[in-house]
């Protein structure tokens, strides 16, 4: 007689409870843990996946700051220029309202001065700006390796929970199917 599961597995009226059969819990079993290893080493990757996300806009968000910081290194080198050049020309202004001649002697001293420091300074305002670019360059290259990394290692760890739980259900199996040597329950 052919009788449904809820007869077989179940509260039956008249019958009472009917415990599951050994065959029955080890499939049970395995089932449940290729399901249960399926599912972990799903969420494994999909975590290694937005990490790897995560650092490519990092590193996207790096590489855009880096030609911010040469835009206004390039800013502040012309702001410094502009700076020099009004101060020589007010040094200029003053020595001719004076009535001395600005090209030669103390004028044309400070002026040569000022334009040397004024090009200096202006040079580091451009070599910072170049500076913190590399720098931000080299934080994106090292986003970009870390999102790699990570996506690797979730990888593996995916194919570890994988190997765990075929492993888990190779020794749920073997008990079952010889049950005088690994203290199983029973035999097909």
């Amino acid at each position: 007689m052919l009788r449904t599961i809820v007869e077989k597995y179940g509260l039956v009226p008249g019958r009472g409870v009917v415990v599951f059969d050994p065959a029955t819990l080890t499939a049970l079993s395995l089932a449940t843990t290729a399901a249960g290893a399926g599912l972990s080493a799903t969420s494994t990757i999909a975590g290694g996946a937005a990490k790897k996300t995560e650092a490519n806009y990092e590193a996207a968000q790096a590489t855009e700051n880096a030609g911010a910081d040469i835009g206004a290194s390039q800013r502040q080198m012309l702001d410094t220029q502009q700076r020099m050049r009004l101060a020589a020309s007010k040094v200029s202004a003053e020595a001719g309202a004076s009535g001395t001649n600005a090209g030669v002697g103390s004028p044309g001293a400070t002026t040569r001065s000022i334009t040397q420091r004024g090009t200096y300074q202006s040079m580091m305002d451009l070599f910072t700006g170049q500076n913190k670019a590399t720098a931000d360059l080299n934080r994106a290259a090292g986003e970009v390796y870390s999102g790699e990394a990570a996506k690797e290692g979730s990888d593996l760890a995916a194919a570890g929970t994988i190997a765990a739980g075929a492993g888990q259900m190779t020794s749920t199996f073997v008990r079952y199917k010889y049950p005088k040597v690994f203290g199983g329950q029973g035999r097909f």
